[in-house]
């Protein structure tokens, strides 16, 4: 999709000009600034979560065991899945944040997975372990930050800033898992 400024973008940013014009191509090039920006708004309006979703989700279940969970993880590439339930309804996420929390005990003090690779060398005790008879259900952030599949592209952009995340199940109108969007769905949407 190109960005098209239609009539109606343009009647939007001449609005934001009170009187007379005298145009020079500085005034033109700001003419232009406003189009394009009404434009983009129009977009980022236009296109819905349900267009640039991923519909093949990787999700585990509460009782999935985190073993199973950090095998799905690293198999499939993914550093998030969401947590379902049995009728399909998302009850959380589990991301590799999370990971991160339940290793180190606290709430955080590990910033990144090398930071908790150091800390495994450098410990006397197995860090793992503590992890071994736990599941999904325990490690999840809850209640999962989701999205509809009628949220807008801006909304979406809005959500993973101020929640500061890379991805958000899509919930269908049942609040069923209908996909996943990350940034990167978000980067490769096509104007």
């Amino acid at each position: 999709m190109t960005v098209e400024p239609t009539d109606e973008d343009i009647l939007e940013a001449m609005k934001a000009f009170h009187g007379y014009l005298d145009i020079t191509p500085a005034d033109l090039k700001e003419i232009y600034s406003k189009i394009y920006q009404q434009a983009l708004e129009r977009i980022f309006r236009k296109i819905k979560a349900q267009d640039i979703m991923t519909q093949e989700v990787f999700l585990v279940h509460p009782d999935t065991p985190v073993k199973e969970v950090a095998r799905l993880m690293s198999e499939k590439m993914v550093s998030g899945v969401p947590v379902v339930d049995r009728q399909g309804k998302v009850t959380g996420m589990v991301s590799e944040t999370d990971f991160l929390k339940a290793l180190s005990g606290e709430e955080t003090t590990l910033k990144n997975m090398m930071g908790l690779v150091a800390r495994c060398f450098a410990s006397e005790k197995e860090t793992t372990l503590k992890l071994l008879n736990i599941t999904a259900g325990d490690i999840m952030s809850s209640p999962a930050i989701a999205v509809h599949t009628e949220s807008t592209l801006k909304e979406i952009i809005e959500l993973f800033s101020c929640h500061r995340i890379n991805r958000a199940p899509v919930i269908d109108p049942a609040n069923r898992l209908a996909g996943i969007v990350s940034r990167a769905d978000v980067i490769k949407t096509q104007w």
